[in-house]
C-alpha cells in the first residue's frame, strides 16, 4: 500500500473480509436452501403458495445476517485492539456501498440457486471452486495491485470487484493509490447499477429455470 500505514494495510484486509462475510450469506445460502427444499420434496409445494417468490428467496439468507453481524462486531473489536484502531472514514458513504453490494449479490445468489436446481449435488463442488475464484479475482483480502496484470484485467470485468474496492477505499479514507480499479465516482455508479440490475436479472433467470423444470416435471427431482 502506498502510504505504508499499518492501520491502512489492516483496513484493506479486514474490510475486505467484513464485506465478504455478508456477501457469502447472500451468495450461497439461497442456493443451498433451495436445494434442501428440492431434496426434501417441498419445493413444488412452495412454488404453489401465494407468497411473493422474490421475498421467499431473499428471506432464505437474511436471517443469517444477524449471526454474521455479531461475528463481524467481535472481529472488528479484536482487529481494533490488535492494530491499535482501524481507519473508519466516510461511514455514511461506506454504508451505502455496503448495502448496494449486498443487494447486488442477491442477484448472484439467485443465479446460483437456479444452477442448484439443474446441477443437484454437483453444485457444491462448483460453489467451492467459484468461491475461491471470487476471493482471488476480487482481491477481497489483499490489494488489487498484487494481482498479475491478466488477473487484474479480469477483476475489472466483474462488478463485485468494484464493490470491494469502493467499500474499503472509502473506509480507509482514500489514501494515495485508492481506489485501485477506477475513480471513486465511476465505482459508485457501477456499484449502484449492480445493486439494481443483478437482482432483477438473477431473479428472472431463477424463475425461468424453475418454470422450465416444473413444466418438464423435474422440479421435485434430485
Amino acid at each position: 500500500i502506498t502510504s505504508g500505514s499499518t492501520s491502512e494495510i489492516a483496513g484493506v484486509m479486514f474490510y475486505g473480509y467484513l464485506l465478504y462475510a455478508f456477501l457469502s450469506d447472500s451468495l450461497w445460502r439461497i442456493g443451498y436452501s433451495v436445494r434442501q427444499d428440492q431434496v426434501q420434496g417441498t419445493l413444488e409445494g412452495l412454488y404453489l403458495t401465494p407468497a411473493p417468490k422474490f421475498a421467499s428467496l431473499v428471506s432464505r439468507a437474511v436471517p443469517l445476517f444477524a449471526l454474521t453481524g455479531i461475528g463481524a462486531a467481535l472481529a472488528l473489536a479484536a482487529a481494533n485492539w490488535i492494530f491499535g484502531g482501524l481507519p473508519a472514514a466516510n461511514l455514511g458513504l461506506a454504508a451505502g456501498v455496503f448495502l448496494c453490494s449486498v443487494v447486488g449479490t442477491f442477484g448472484l445468489g439467485f443465479c446460483f440457486a437456479a444452477y442448484t436446481l439443474i446441477a443437484g449435488e454437483a453444485a457444491s463442488s462448483t460453489a467451492n471452486l467459484l468461491e475461491f475464484g471470487l476471493i482471488l479475482v476480487c482481491a477481497m483480502f489483499f490489494p488489487f495491485r498484487v494481482l498479475p496484470e491478466p488477473v487484474r484485467l479480469l477483476s475489472r470485468a466483474i462488478p463485485l470487484s468494484y464493490c470491494v474496492d469502493a467499500f474499503r477505499s472509502t473506509l480507509i479514507g482514500f489514501p494515495p493509490g485508492f481506489p485501485e480499479l477506477a475513480p471513486i465516482g465511476t465505482e459508485l455508479v457501477i456499484v449502484a447499477v449492480y445493486a439494481v440490475a443483478a437482482p432483477a436479472l438473477g431473479y428472472a433467470l431463477f424463475r425461468a429455470v424453475e418454470r422450465r423444470l416444473r413444466q418438464n416435471g423435474r422440479l421435485g427431482q434430485y
